[in-house]
């Protein structure tokens, strides 16, 4: 936000340059300046994979090195994000197949979580005894504390003393 007005101005000298900005729908007023409106900027929402979801997981599928099995095709598999994380908590455990019985958005995220649990305890990352269960423990904590606050962010001070204190 701090930079994009200066950036914006330089390019308005040139009439065939123009500037592109990726942006969360959720960050997007902490990103894009009141000064823009819809007279000066073209605004254009990402539906995800949509219509391409088969698509998008054989490739996502491919490029994790996952064997298809049965066709899992969830709605949640049209966020690009979404499925990314899905395959990178395979790829994290070291499976090449979804586990029997998998299904459900709970499971995936509990799947998920778990998997980076298991990354982040492996002797060359931070070695530590995964039972003690950190990486779940500090999501509890943020999410607790977001609830508490009704808010989807913290402050960063906030979360580091969540972190200090697991």
């Amino acid at each position: 936000r701090k930079y994009l007005p200066g950036m914006l101005t330089t390019l308005a000298r040139y009439q065939w340059l123009g500037i592109c900005v990726s942006v969360r729908s959720s960050y997007e007023e902490h990103v894009i300046p009141d000064t823009l409106d819809e007279s000066r900027i073209a605004r254009l929402e990402h539906q995800g994979f949509n219509e391409l979801a088969f698509e998008a997981v054989s490739n996502f599928f491919l490029h994790y090195g996952i064997e298809p099995s049965t066709p899992f095709l969830t709605p949640e598999f049209t966020n690009p994000l979404f499925l990314k994380l899905f395959c990178q908590s395979l790829y994290n455990r070291g499976l090449t197949r979804i586990p029997r019985g998998f299904r459900g958005i709970t499971a995936i995220f509990n799947f998920f979580i778990e998997s980076i649990e298991l990354k982040l305890s492996r002797p060359e990352m931070l070695d530590y005894d995964k039972r003690e269960r950190k990486v779940a423990r500090a999501v509890k904590g943020l999410a607790e504390a977001m609830a508490k606050r009704k808010t989807d962010r913290l402050p960063l001070e906030d979360a580091k003393a969540i972190f200090d204190s697991i």
